[in-house]
């Protein structure tokens, strides 16, 4: 088998940069992990890969260097489109999406061999506990007129990821084999399905941050927090404001720089725009008297990230719950200190006080006792610095993981 080529089918729900560019179809900040991964996979001998993705018009064939890109409109055009490929392997990215499910189906009805990766697991989620961590009645029933037109308050996000729950947990008992990567992944879907064959495979994080340099205390601005995004409740922004508070009180000069979507939009549109959750957000900034410390950059770009970073004291991951999060890998292969809440598969990421710190995530009074630590503890916060690194490079390693997956497919088929 070793010498005959390997037909690879992947189903991802973000465009590739590539095809993007190629088509003139905008592209997003999103997803750049699984570009690497595939420019990796697609280099090796012997491999065709094939990656498709939803997308609201139908994208015949294009080809990219050695990978070919289509998209697909309506679910009901999968079961073509796979038996055309005439694949080896199918690979699914994620559980919870519908066209996930719709994959499962075909490949079951046909026998084809197929693997699906975990991500987010819906099932858990999408758990009141972990949606409505530290959030005041008003905020977890209220609506905003966003939230009324795309009913996705806290509690429309609820119901949302039950649907998506339902869907995974069908999908998990009919598929044969999974990828994941942490305790926390295997052992939730093997509490729905025990007979899944698990296959463990770290994630290659996006090209850039391979090649940077490295971060240093002496060019870092000091006293900035980066959070890679808060808009809505699963991240934690909440407890962050928090915890901010109690570190401005001793470190006023601090400020917290917040990826993702700009909340604090202002514009006619920005504003129609915002969900309950973040009203509470610029509430909870004004009652602290936040508005100096509190930076909103919007959707970054790879090299933007990157850059935010390096200028940053300390990386947060406040999430009430993550898998993996490639936020922090990506923040720790730079060496920026990091602190991430002790959820779901963190613990796999990192050991606590030698590769970063972890806190309890519905804790933000030793969130802020965390930062104050690296804050005023150079040693600390070096000594996190390089042994994240270490450990980055060995999780993240290219190599290692293009293998794994590799060698996944074979002993699959």
């Amino acid at each position: 088998m070793s010498n005959e080529v390997l037909n690879v089918v992947w189903f991802t729900n973000v465009l590739s940069p590539d095809l993007c560019h190629k088509t003139g179809v905008p592209s997003n900040p999103y997803g750049g992990w699984l570009h690497e991964s595939s420019r990796l996979l697609s280099n090796k001998e012997n491999i065709k890969l094939t990656i498709i993705s939803p997308y609201h018009k139908d994208i015949d064939i294009v080809e990219v260097g050695n990978i070919s890109y289509l998209t697909f409109s309506h679910l009901d055009k999968l079961e073509e489109i796979i038996l055309k490929l005439s694949p080896d392997v199918v690979h699914v990215y994620g559980t919870e999406l519908p066209h996930s499910l719709k994959v499962a189906k075909v490949c079951s009805k046909y026998s084809l061999k197929s693997v699906f990766s975990i991500q987010g697991l819906t099932t858990i989620c999408g758990r009141k506990d972990c949606l409505t961590s530290g959030l005041p009645f008003r905020v977890v029933f209220g609506q905003t007129l966003r939230n009324i037109i795309r009913k996705d308050s806290v509690i429309g996000l609820m119901s949302k990821f039950k649907q998506l729950a339902k869907s995974e947990i069908e999908t998990l008992n009919l598929v044969t084999n999974v990828i994941g990567r942490t305790q926390w992944d295997r052992e939730s879907v093997f509490s729905i399905n025990p007979n899944l064959n698990y296959f463990h495979c770290n994630e290659i994080l996006r090209e850039s941050f391979y090649a940077s340099e490295k971060w240093s205390l002496d060019s870092a601005n000091k006293f900035q927090i980066y959070v890679s995004q808060g808009h809505y409740p699963i991240k934690g922004l909440h407890y962050m404001l928090q915890a901010l508070r109690l570190v401005v009180d001793t470190f006023p000069e601090t400020k917290l720089v917040v990826g993702g979507k700009n909340v604090t939009n202002e514009s006619v549109k920005g504003i129609a725009a915002r969900t309950k959750y973040a009203d509470y957000l610029l509430e909870l900034i004004e009652e602290f008297n936040l508005k100096e410390h509190v930076e909103f950059a919007g959707e970054l770009a790879e090299d933007g990230v990157r850059k935010m970073l390096l200028s940053s004291h300390v990386s947060v991951c406040p999430s009430t719950i993550e898998n993996s999060p490639n936020s922090v890998g990506e923040a720790m292969i730079l060496g920026v200190p990091v602190i991430a809440s002790y959820v779901g598969g963190v613990p796999d990421l990192l050991i606590p006080e030698k590769e970063g710190l972890c806190y309890p995530s519905n804790s933000p009074e030793l969130l802020a006792c965390a930062i104050k630590r690296v804050f005023s503890d150079s040693a600390l916060a070096n000594e996190l610095s390089l042994s994240s690194i270490l450990r980055a490079n060995k999780t993240h390693s290219r190599e290692t993981n293009t293998e794994t997956l590799l060698s996944i497919y074979r002993d699959i088929i």
